[in-house]
Parts: structure tokens; C-alpha cells; sequence
């Protein structure tokens, strides 16, 4: 179930990457073809790794159960680490 999601509800309509297939060349693409200039997109890019405490700190603070806290926690880390 990880990272195995489309945005599409048949499989055969999906004409996108997977969402666990994406990372930083897929971004920098969409940023690029969204007139985004690169240093822009690579300063997007750093918020996330330099706000990633924040997010675990706002995760641990929720009222989600404490299994889909490390299951939100461990794709944000998956998808960052991609990112980056």
C-alpha cells in the first residue's frame, strides 16, 4: 500500500508516474514546465528538508493513532529522502 497510489481509478488511465516513482528529476521537470525558475524550485525543495522536524513535531502532536503516525512519518521520510 505504500507509496503504490494513483491518482487515477483505473490503472490502465494512469499516464502519470506512480507516486513512489517520483522524486527529484520528476519535480524539478514539473517546475520547469510551470515556468518555476530552478533556483525557486531548489529553494521549494530545501523548505521540506529544513522544516522536517516540524513535521514530525506536528505528526507526534496529532491525534492520529501512533501506528499511522509512523506509517505518515516513514512516507514523509521515504518521499524527502527521494526529493533531495
Amino acid at each position: 500500500m505504500q507509496g503504490d497510489f494513483c491518482i487515477f481509478p483505473q490503472k490502465s488511465d494512469c499516464k502519470l508516474p506512480r507516486i513512489s516513482a517520483c522524486g527529484h528529476e520528476n519535480f524539478m521537470e514539473l517546475a520547469s514546465g510551470s515556468k518555476i525558475v530552478e533556483s525557486r524550485a531548489v529553494r521549494i525543495i530545501n523548505q521540506f528538508n529544513v522544516n522536517k522536524e516540524q513535521v514530525n513535531e506536528f505528526v507526534d502532536g496529532s491525534f492520529l493513532s501512533d501506528e499511522v503516525k509512523k506509517l505518515y512519518s516513514s512516507c514523509f521520510a521515504d518521499k524527502l529522502r527521494r526529493l533531495l
